[in-house]
C-alpha cells in the first residue's frame, strides 16, 4: 500500500547522476580548452570555453539538485515509518520477526543427555 505522496526515487536519483557526471565532464573540457588557449595563445584575450565553464556549471547545479530531491524520495518512507511507530507503535509492524519459537526452559530440548541419567545406568 503506497500512499500518493510517495514517488520511486531511483530514475530521480539516475538522472542526478548523469547531470553530475555529464556536467563535470564539460565543465573539465572547457577548464582545459580555456588553460590550452592561455598557454598556446597568450596574446589572444578570450578565453573560448567560459560558457561550456557557466554550462558545466549550472548542469552540476541541476544535478546536485535532483540528487537532493532523489534523497528525500528515498528516505521519506524511512521517515514515515518512524512516525507511525511512534504514534500508534501497536500497529507497526516489528523490527525483526522472531525467528525461533519461544521455549520454556523445561520445554527446550536437551542437546546432550542428562549425565545423571547415564550413570545410572
Amino acid at each position: 500500500m503506497r500512499s500518493p505522496q510517495l514517488r520511486r526515487s531511483a530514475p530521480t536519483l539516475a538522472w542526478a547522476l548523469v547531470l553530475l557526471v555529464g556536467g563535470v565532464v564539460v565543465w573539465g573540457a572547457a577548464r582545459e580548452a580555456n588553460l590550452r588557449s592561455a598557454v598556446l595563445d597568450p596574446s589572444f584575450g578570450g578565453e573560448p570555453g567560459t560558457p561550456w565553464l557557466v554550462i558545466g556549471g549550472v548542469v552540476v547545479l541541476v544535478g546536485l539538485a535532483l540528487l537532493v530531491v532523489g534523497l528525500v524520495r528515498l528516505f521519506a518512507p524511512v521517515d514515515a515509518a518512524s512516525v507511525a511507530s511512534d504514534v500508534a507503535p501497536e500497529l507497526a509492524p516489528d523490527a525483526a520477526p522472531d525467528l525461533a519459537p519461544d521455549l520454556a526452559p523445561d520445554a527446550a530440548p536437551d542437546a546432550a543427555p542428562d549425565r545423571e541419567a547415564q550413570r545410572s545406568r
